[in-house]
């Protein structure tokens, strides 16, 4: 019984090392993968939530300036017009819908669904 045990806590101790040695790896050793290869320029859409504000209109921006078309999701839409004629200005195809996902009705849902389903998305 006493084996079973020090054979289960050194199964546990090889596993969070072995987790450890790969974080640590995707940390200092792994080359990341640039966003621009999943279709920045080639007609490829990035989907933004929260676009309006802080990180996510940052996100959307920088996304439009790599070559993303995007599709905006976020709850005011006085913000989401601001947005979209910054990234029009630009020349970046925008799409945006108006949603407060904490109150978002089926219709809502079924209406972002076409919205992705319709657009070849490289971002999410």
């Amino acid at each position: 019984m006493q084996i079973a045990f020090v054979i289960s806590g050194m199964m546990v101790t090889i596993y969070f090392l072995l987790r450890i040695i790969d974080i640590c790896s995707d940390l200092w050793i792994r080359e990341p993968i640039p966003v621009e290869s999943f279709g920045a320029d080639k007609g490829y859409w990035a989907v933004v939530t929260g676009c309006t504000d802080g990180i996510g209109k940052e996100i959307a921006l920088q996304l439009g300036d790599m070559g993303y078309n995007l599709l905006l999701l976020s709850r005011t839409q006085s913000k989401l017009n601001d947005v979209e004629q910054q990234l029009i200005l630009k020349d970046v195809m925008v799409e945006s819908y108006a949603v407060d996902f904490s109150k978002a009705t089926k219709e809502d849902w079924a209406h972002i669904s076409t919205m992705v389903m319709s657009k070849e998305v490289g971002v999410l």
